[in-house]
């Protein structure tokens, strides 16, 4: 009796947690952890506070080329796309060859290099050229296998964004950012395209950033710091008549010209070039016997209105005895070559079946 009486006593001196008191306890805790989360948010919100800070510091570090491909400011501006060369092209003819051409896309606008026969590692050393386009938009760059009896087969594609090639390019003038490299062609098992690309922002000036140098692919390529049309410097680069006009002199170069059509009755023809430039009128030697003729002369021509003149070649067969025969025509906005430093072309002939011609303008 007394060992119950014990057991008894001992149990009833264990103190007992009212429910109350649990439930201040439980809100305690609650309270605690409320806190505890205030100070980590406070402290985040500082972080981001500071991070800001330091983003903001070195975007104002940026020269304003840069900030077009982080910001979601939409610029305008001037895209010069030069299509080198083509390497290891996928096989499209019986032959064991393909017929290369490059369509480019962009913002709607889209230009074509000249068709290239029987290659599967073309050169064509073009600049495509195309005003008004955004730092926004995807260049679409496509390769094909020309075909005259049905439609051209596909060589691949490239995209590349605008924004990208102001983030990876280099400064090459106050206002414009260049990009050169080898891209290879996707949807294809093969094959890729050496492409030179050149943004210039309409009313962007650089004060910093990365400046080309002549060690720089871009200006490896040919490019050159003078005028295409050489003005008198005397007192300014360009000269304008009291009517506004800009006039000057423009020196045209023609080098040679490949896969002329055959005129003749022993397969060759006697090609020569005519260059008509307003009232002006000039004419290369004569080259007996050929389709890929070589003429290396230069002309220098008198531009009395550079925005709307425009010069003819107009290609010919020589016959002694009756009218020569045209072999195709190319024009050349005079306006186009202000844009750039200087034209060194291959430009496909028109109204003929085939042939190119090689023209240096400066």
């Amino acid at each position: 009796a007394d060992t119950a009486s014990v057991s008894c006593a001992s149990v009833s001196s264990v103190p007992r947690v009212r429910p109350t008191q649990q439930r201040r306890s439980r809100q305690k805790r609650l309270e605690d952890d409320f806190l505890r989360e205030l100070d980590m948010l406070e402290e985040r919100e500082e972080r981001l506070q500071v991070w800001s800070k330091k983003r903001e510091m070195a975007r104002a570090e940026l020269n304003p080329l840069e900030r077009l491909s982080s910001d979601s400011h939409d610029a305008v501006g001037t895209l010069r796309i030069t299509v080198h060369e083509g390497e290891s092209l996928a096989v499209r003819d019986l032959n064991g060859f393909s017929d290369p051409y490059v369509r480019v896309v962009v913002g709607g606008k889209t230009g074509e290099t000249r068709v290239v026969k029987r290659s599967l590692n073309p050169r064509w050393e073009q600049t495509l050229l195309f005003r008004g386009v955004s730092s926004r938009e995807i260049i679409h760059v496509f390769c094909f296998d020309k075909d005259t009896m049905k439609k051209d087969d596909r060589l691949g594609q490239v995209d590349v964004a605008i924004a990208d090639i102001l983030r990876l390019g280099a400064q090459s003038a106050a206002n414009s950012v260049s990009w050169d490299g080898w891209f290879d062609l996707e949807q294809i098992e093969t094959g890729s395209l050496r492409l030179s690309f050149v943004y210039e922002a309409d009313g962007v000036e650089v004060a910093g950033g990365r400046t080309s140098t002549p060690e720089d692919p871009l200006v490896q390529a040919g490019a050159r710091t003078r005028s295409p049309l050489d003005f008198d410097t005397r007192t300014e680069r360009v000269r304008r008549s009291e009517g506004g006009m800009i006039h000057g002199t423009l020196t045209l170069q023609l080098k040679e010209a490949a896969d002329l059509p055959p005129r003749d009755s022993n397969g060759k023809s006697d090609p020569f070039v005519e260059v008509v430039c307003g009232k002006q009128r000039r004419k290369t030697k004569v080259k007996s016997k050929t389709l890929n003729p070589a003429w290396n002369e230069t002309f220098t021509l008198q531009i009395t209105d550079a925005e709307t003149a425009d010069v003819t070649l107009n290609v010919y067969d020589y016959d002694v005895i009756g009218k020569n025969d045209p072999m195709g025509d190319v024009s050349i906005n005079v306006a186009d070559l202000l844009e750039v430093d200087q034209m060194d072309e291959w430009l496909e002939l028109q109204n003929v079946e085939s042939g190119t011609i090689h023209v240096v303008a400066s």
